[in-house]
């Protein structure tokens, strides 16, 4: 399925927070000509292993996005799973809310 064109772009969707995929997020000079200063990503991958190692996996794609984004952006991110069984809120609330608390507090703040 092609991606519309919606999808092909970060959304505000309330004041400050912005709505994106990983294509938006890749997508640093969007990100900055939107005036974004955090990144808050749900989809890190498990299985990006570098070394083969997949005890390392996700410490690897944390890592690689971290570097990616440098000193750009301030960036939180985790693994979760696109399952309906699976308890996303449960499971990262506490964390994501210290995080968009943090950065709503910076009155200048963008968050995708």
């Amino acid at each position: 399925r092609k991606p519309t064109k919606l999808m092909r772009k970060a959304i505000c969707v309330h004041d400050r927070i912005y709505l994106g995929g990983r294509k938006e997020i890749l997508d640093v000079e969007q990100l900055k000509d939107a005036g974004i200063t955090h990144i808050l990503h749900c989809a890190e991958d498990p299985c990006f292993a570098i070394d083969g190692n997949n005890a390392a996996a996700a410490d690897n794609d944390h890592l690689f996005w971290k570097q990616y984004f440098g000193e750009s952006f301030v960036y939180h991110g985790f693994v979760a799973y696109d399952d309906e069984e699976y308890n996303m809120i449960g499971n990262h609330w506490s964390h994501c809310q210290v995080f968009l608390e943090h950065a709503l507090q910076q009155s200048d703040s963008k968050i995708i």
